[in-house]
């Protein structure tokens, strides 16, 4: 048996929980309070700040976010962390880059990484360029009192003694990117979790509180393993029948061919995998794809490949979770211990992104307390075209210092004090047909073999 087809089932089947996650997200269609929108004529006297609940116009604005057609965009992000420990410490990373989006994938990405305490501070500056099935890259470190550029570097691409970019092959990630289905899905999330349609001085924003839907998500996900492991011999096409769960892939994949799902696939996972799927077609839906191959029997046969242990069964949907589990693992869902890990994250999701903040920036401790926000925003003008999106977010909280052999989290934090962390992040994009890109003709790159080679003219 095919054990790594069988995790990726079994992943999918638990990926289903977030489908209970939809019970606490209303449709937009929904969602809006203390204002009236209005179509027609009526639509130009709602004053900026309004929340529309008019359910059509609502409804324009989803279907004008998911249907959006992308060329490009440029794009600005920054992130702040501040760390206060027996030091202070803090990191600051801003980023600018710009993206064209039809016809293969091309962008050009600029990286400012600065750290430390107080004098002791430290500046790395790096470049990433997309260009057909290649990804160049270079990075630099700064000197004291020496502040980079984008423009200032990708002179230094050109100068007589180049600064001299690695190359690695990036025909999988154009692949994916380039896939319809990621564009599609992308745009389906805007139906699948609750949002806020406001009036603006130049149009209308639709808001995603992202915290409260992850919450959401987590608290369904875990109801479904506590469903999953007390409901005996619950297989996975019953999984797959549960109306929360069928809702939410038919909202993602709505739209989806089964040939672009297949397309999307196939890059990231096993050629031994690939090589069992069936053919997808190009007129049927996503969805039906995936649930035909539940109750496909001969792709189950070509799966289990006959084995004596699976002739139970005649299809992957006939298999009961607990058998599943127990091939992979050797015990049962409950000793997977899905359920305590979810019931860990749902309720405490800002505690566990400020102990992973802190993994992420090398420091030791266990978080005791932590806030987390992060809402995205989506510009439209009147005539609900989106011009582009940008997304805030923080997180913040304490962690204690990890206790040593023998000694308790609350002695070692009495001893050394607790150390705070700060973290918020900013995101600005607009949308453009066709943003103007760095001409890397003539820039040398590393090869292979450690000799150099310029990229040619495009």
């Amino acid at each position: 048996m095919n054990k790594k087809f069988l995790s990726g089932i079994l992943a999918c089947a638990l990926a289903a929980g977030s489908a209970f996650g939809v019970t606490a997200c209303r449709d937009l269609g929904e969602s809006g309070t203390g204002g009236t929108g209005g179509t027609g004529e009526n639509q130009n006297v709602v004053k900026p700040g309004t929340v529309i609940t008019d359910e059509a116009l609502v409804r324009e604005m989803i279907d004008a976010v998911s249907g959006a057609e992308i060329g490009g965009l440029t794009c600005s992000a920054s992130l702040d962390m501040n760390i206060t420990a027996e030091e202070k410490s803090s990191a600051k990373v801003t980023l600018e880059g710009s993206a064209r989006l039809r016809g293969g994938m091309e962008a050009d990405l600029f990286c400012a990484v600065e750290n430390g305490s107080g004098e002791q501070r430290t500046t790395g500056y790096h470049l990433l360029f997309v260009r057909g099935d290649a990804l160049y890259s270079a990075s630099k470190e700064g000197t004291e009192g020496n502040k980079e550029t984008f423009d200032a570097l990708k002179a230094e691409l050109k100068a007589e003694d180049p600064l001299v970019l690695g190359r690695e092959e990036a025909e999988t990630l154009q692949s994916v990117l380039n896939a319809p289905a990621l564009l599609g899905i992308a745009g389906n999330l805007a139906s699948v979790a609750e949002g806020v349609v406001t009036k603006t001085e130049g149009g209308y924003s639709l808001t995603y509180d992202v915290i409260a839907a992850a919450e959401g998500l987590l608290a369904g996900a875990e109801k479904l393993a506590e469903t999953a492991e007390t409901t005996a011999g619950m297989t996975v096409s019953a999984l797959f029948a549960q109306p929360f769960v069928s809702d939410l892939f038919g909202k993602l994949l709505g739209g989806v061919t089964a040939k672009e799902l297949y397309d999307l696939a196939a890059p990231l996972l096993p050629q031994e995998i690939v090589s069992l799927l069936p053919e997808a077609d190009a007129k049927g839906d996503a969805f039906g794809y995936l649930t035909g191959l539940l109750r496909s029997g001969d792709f189950y046969a070509s799966v289990t490949g006959g084995e004596e242990d699976w002739a139970a069964y005649k299809t992957f949907g006939e298999v009961p979770l607990e058998t599943l589990a127990e091939a992979l693992s050797g015990g049962t869902l409950e000793d997977l211990g899905l359920k305590e890990l979810l019931h860990g994250w749902s309720g405490k999701l800002g505690e566990k992104l400020v102990g992973l903040a802190a993994d992420l920036a090398g420091i030791g401790g266990t978080a005791k307390s932590g806030e987390a926000e992060l809402t995205v925003t989506f510009s439209l003008d009147e005539q609900k075209k989106l011009l582009g999106f940008s997304a805030e977010g923080l997180i913040a909280g304490s962690l204690a210092p990890e206790a040593e052999e023998g000694e308790s989290e609350t002695v070692r934090a009495a001893e050394t004090g607790e150390t705070s962390l700060r973290a918020s992040v900013k995101i600005e994009a607009a949308i453009v047909s066709s943003p103007e890109l760095f001409d890397l003709s003539g820039c040398e790159y590393s090869e292979a073999d450690g000799d150099r080679a310029q990229i040619p003219s495009a």
